[in-house]
């Protein structure tokens, strides 16, 4: 025999005031209605205190308001359970299927109908983790997720990975352990929750790859969109700062001296000769891809650089990991980003990849030029089709912990932000010392962390920004994009 048992979504509170009102809130969500049926009034007491099945509900409120008030109560169930305040488990006998838990407000989901001869598969977008030692199921296209309890429902997404009719994924020998009904609902429930995709047969491709809309976006795009916004789910968010009270301490400003640092010489604030308004400079910005190693860079021309764009204010320290200031803006004011040169070729300096000390103004030298630097300088060039590699590639990396101590579900998507910052910032100012710089799409964070000899879950490059001295002869802008020449832009 089957059972639902419904109850409040972790976090919510229901009360009721007056003889009609009823209020019931979420996080900062709060929603408000009136209940006159005082049988429906006794069913909510029950929810906002612990689970009930589907009959003791039901039954209190035939109890109190007769059969004519079913229908009223099923409808403020659909309610609040499309509204995203409802929870449910499944349960067969004495055991225990699976939970369906909301993730927002109001529930969204791009779910589908299924039958018996409809030809489903699993999405793409569906993802499977462990969470509290039971198997969980969410997509980015859905604000449900389904807790697998009874390990034998974990067969039929296996099943689900072919595109098959319902009929023959429910067939005999699919999931012994449960019966063909009991398959049957979890299969449905999948398509309601948008964890499914259709097929016209078999050898067609599904629904999603159809879509013209869903068709470009990968499985980790679309999830990382979706979990670092607010809208599709509710978890919790934002700056909760979940890790205070706890064994995991935050990561502060402070790396400590070190005494192989190369001193950096300090520029006037105020330099004179460069007479560009801000936003003549702002016009004149554009990518350099060519660089003149005959004349390359110096080292105080990369060190006045650093210290304009990135060095450090000013910083307040605390038990939370403090707070900092420097040129450009961060998130919460945190600067979880530093800046490692990797130098190529610059005058005054040895080739090799260094660490810039925003606090002190100097570089800490972390490896020298060997073979294992070189093959990983040159592994993303500013563009292939250039020949031209830059004099010093600008590494941006992450200490996580300094954004992840105090943000939750955002803090990645907010590093990546910060790091178009800090690549505008430095375009700008390599632009006003008529240097010329290009910021790069992608970057071997692997090779970085061996270079550095540092965790990759702890401290990891997030961004690239090829730095030199532009070439004499510089290609028109967007020929490096095309396989013709423009002479002429106005971008």
């Amino acid at each position: 025999m089957q059972q639902e048992f419904y109850y409040l979504r972790e976090g919510a509170q229901l009360t009721l005031t007056g003889d009609v009102r009823v209020g019931i809130e979420v996080a900062m969500l709060r929603h408000e209605f009136d209940v006159q049926s005082p049988g429906v009034r006794s069913a909510l007491k029950v929810l906002a205190t612990r689970k009930a099945s589907d009959d003791e509900l039901l039954d209190l409120v035939v109890q109190a308001d007769g059969d004519l008030a079913v229908m009223g109560w099923q409808k403020v169930l659909t309610q609040l359970t499309g509204a995203g305040f409802i929870a449910r488990d499944l349960w067969a006998g004495d055991v225990h299927l699976y939970s369906v838990l909301p993730d927002a407000f109001p529930m969204v989901c791009d779910s589908i109908d299924v039958y018996s001869s409809s030809i489903v598969s699993l999405s793409r977008f569906a993802v499977v983790h462990q969470v509290g030692g039971f198997l969980e199921i969410e997509t980015p296209r859905s604000g449900w997720r389904i807790r697998i309890v009874e390990p034998a429902l974990a067969r039929v997404l296996v099943m689900l990975a072919k595109p098959q009719t319902v009929k023959e994924q429910i067939g005999e020998g699919t999931c012994p352990e449960l019966s063909a009904a009991e398959v049957s609902m979890f299969i449905e429930l999948l398509a309601r929750c948008g964890m499914l995709a259709q097929h016209d047969s078999a050898a067609a491709p599904s629904s999603e790859a159809l879509s013209s809309a869903l068709v470009e976006w990968s499985f980790h795009d679309l999830l990382f969109h979706q979990r670092s916004r607010i809208g599709r789910t509710q978890r919790p968010f934002g700056g909760t700062y979940r890790f205070v009270g706890t064994d995991v301490a935050p990561t502060h400003l402070s790396r400590g001296d070190n005494p192989s640092s190369i001193a950096l010489e300090t520029p006037e604030r105020n330099v004179g000769g460069r007479d560009q308004s801000f936003f003549e400079i702002l016009d004149s910005r554009r990518s350099t891809r060519e660089f003149d190693d005959e004349n390359p860079l110096t080292i105080n021309e990369l060190g006045e650089l650093l210290w304009r764009t990135t060095r450090l204010r000013a910083s307040y320290e605390d038990d939370m990991g403090g707070v900092a200031d420097r040129p450009y803006p961060s998130g919460g004011a945190v600067h979880e980003l530093d800046i490692y040169p990797a130098v190529r070729v610059v005058d005054g300096l040895d080739p090799g990849l260094f660490r810039y000390e925003p606090a002190e103004n100097s570089l800490v030298p972390l490896a020298r030029d060997t073979p294992e630097f070189r093959s990983w300088f040159a592994a993303v060039p500013p563009w292939p089709e250039s020949g031209s590699l830059p004099q010093v590639t600008l590494v941006i990396a992450a200490r996580f912990g300094r954004v992840m101590w105090k943000y939750e579900a955002m803090a990645y998507a907010l590093m990546l932000k910060n790091v178009g910052v800090v690549m505008q910032t430095l375009y700008l100012a390599a632009t006003a010392m008529k240097l010329g710089g290009c910021a790069l799409g992608a970057g071997d964070s692997e090779g970085f962390s061996r270079l550095c000899a540092v965790d990759p879950y702890v401290e990891s490059s997030v961004g690239e920004f090829a730095l030199g001295r532009p070439a004499s002869n510089l290609s028109p802008r967007f020929s490096l994009e095309f396989e013709h020449s423009i002479t002429k832009s106005s971008s």
